[in-house]
């Protein structure tokens, strides 16, 4: 069982310095998991998918850290938060899961970069 107290105060951590543009996201191999490294660790955010409705795919959002050899230390996902935890901007878990996914992508692929260089081509 993860360390909920530590891994929340970490995504959260994650996310603000991830929009400030402070936490080096870059693609892996797989397309839906992003990765950022730090001194001796690696986190990895990833979307995946849990099941279907109605033929559609829902999500989950997985968050995994490695030690410098790449050995995972931990993972979680939102259901492993209790209901109630919220974290900050009283956002629940798989919305917190959720906007640090689309953040490293964001950040990973250079989206914002794109959109400014298109529209300066038009």
């Amino acid at each position: 069982m993860p360390d909920i107290k530590r891994l929340g105060t970490l995504i959260d951590r994650l996310r603000k310095m991830s929009d400030e543009d402070r936490v080096p996201w870059t693609e892996t191999s797989d397309e839906q998991a992003f990765q950022a490294t730090f001194k001796g660790y690696a986190v990895t955010i990833a979307q995946e998918v849990e099941g279907y409705n109605y033929g559609e795919p829902s999500y989950q959002y997985a968050i995994r850290f490695y030690d410098g050899l790449g050995k995972l230390l931990d993972t979680a996902t939102a259901s492993d938060f209790p209901p109630g935890y919220e974290f900050e901007g009283e956002k629940k878990a798989w919305n917190a899961l959720k906007e640090l996914y689309d953040i490293a992508r964001r950040k990973a692929l250079k989206v914002d970069q794109a959109l400014d260089d298109l529209l300066r081509s038009l």
